[in-house]
């Protein structure tokens, strides 16, 4: 067993912004202690340690370095992760109490703890199971260093907390915690609810606005992600399937009588639908698809909007939308088809697309009544 006792005061002393003198003169101790200390040359005093891991927050385990590699230990965590994914709320607390008094410091075994805590509080609106919820989640920031899953962070772990707060009916403490953890507005939808239920509806309104933008982007990338997934596994019905439910959501965005950037997005997705469709042998299909993105396309090029305020239900502060499919929707088609991975299948989808686009135009000259004389 390795500790890195003198690693870690020199990496907590950096985080902190601290010199050697000044954690010298905070701990009472003088400058070449310390420096023996982060050498290795020697090692604090045993009341010191304790001082230490006080003074930076972390635990005494967390300092030493000190990890603990036992079966033992592994069982304590599946089990606790069992009980919560089984909803054995019953027999969950004895459990927990017991992994907790062998591995106080543990924090996989305090995380996981606090989630079915949390989980346990919330099915049966039990205060002191929140409450035990609340104080894990809280020691569990101290012991933040052992953590090794990427999707764990200190962040992420208050805004559970901040959750709590919110099913206590704390409503401003929900919200200020989450606002101190929403980067890239993570959090907008969750800040924006709370605002309401505390009737400050025009605050909400203005950050339900910003995750509506958010979410509407996700929600594509997320369809086509799922729907050339499916594609690579033949599941063609349910590609259509998903790509017709995707089309019918942005529909219902596009606010009426109005410029909007939606239709632009729509173009997009009834050109990959009709890629993968071409792909699978269902050239009929794709033809269609693209004589609706043609059509589409020549609506939106003829007035453009890139503003969020074209996306119906938002009320936010004004945005401009970019992506990278190019100026005008007529140019977004050519270059999604142009990612077609075989090269046929490529200049086919092009000469395809040539043909309806060309089709689209004629009979939108036909519509168009002749000059009078």
């Amino acid at each position: 067993m390795r500790l890195k006792l003198n690693e870690n005061i020199k990496k907590l002393r950096k985080q902190h912004g601290m010199t050697q003198e000044q954690l010298a003169e905070a701990m009472g101790v003088s400058v070449g202690a310390v420096s023996k200390w982060e050498s290795g040359q020697s090692n604090p005093e045993l009341s010191l340690v304790a001082e230490l891991a006080d003074f930076f927050g972390v635990s005494v385990d967390v300092l030493l370095g000190y990890t603990l590699k036992s079966s033992s230990r592994e069982n304590a965590i599946s089990h606790i992760r069992r009980l919560n994914l089984e909803k054995r709320f019953d027999e969950a607390p004895a459990e927990i109490a017991k992994a907790l008094q062998k591995y106080p410091n543990c924090f996989e075994i305090v995380y996981h703890s606090a989630i079915l805590f949390s989980n346990l509080s919330l099915e049966r609106h039990d205060p002191e199971a929140m409450n035990r919820a609340l104080e894990l989640f809280e020691r569990s920031c101290g012991l933040i260093d052992q953590n090794t899953d990427p999707e764990i962070s200190l962040s992420t772990i208050q805004n559970r907390i901040a959750m709590i707060y919110a099913h206590r009916e704390q409503y401003d403490k929900a919200i200020e915690l989450m606002r101190k953890n929403n980067a890239n507005g993570m959090n907008n939808a969750w800040i924006g609810y709370y605002l309401a239920n505390t009737g400050k509806y025009d605050e909400a309104l203005m950050v339900l606005s910003e995750s509506l933008v958010d979410v509407v982007v996700s929600l594509f990338i997320t369809v086509t992600g799922i729907a050339l997934s499916l594609a690579h596994r033949k599941n063609m019905e349910e590609v259509i399937a998903i790509a017709d439910w995707l089309l019918g959501v942005l529909k219902g965005l596009e606010p009426p009588g109005e410029a909007s950037y939606i239709p632009k997005m729509a173009v997009c997705m009834l050109t990959i639908k009709a890629m993968l469709c071409y792909n699978d042998g269902r050239e009929p299909l794709a033809r269609a698809c693209l004589a609706q993105a043609a059509k589409k396309a020549q609506q939106f090029d003829k007035n453009p909007s890139f503003s969020c305020h074209g996306i119906r239900f938002y009320h936010g502060r004004d945005h401009t939308l970019y992506d990278d499919t190019g100026e005008t929707a007529m140019e977004a088609v050519e270059r999604i088809l142009s990612t077609s991975d075989e090269p046929r299948a490529r200049e086919a989808l092009l000469h395809l697309w040539k043909e309806v686009r060309g089709e689209v135009h004629e009979d939108d000259q036909e519509k168009t009544p002749a000059p009078a004389d």
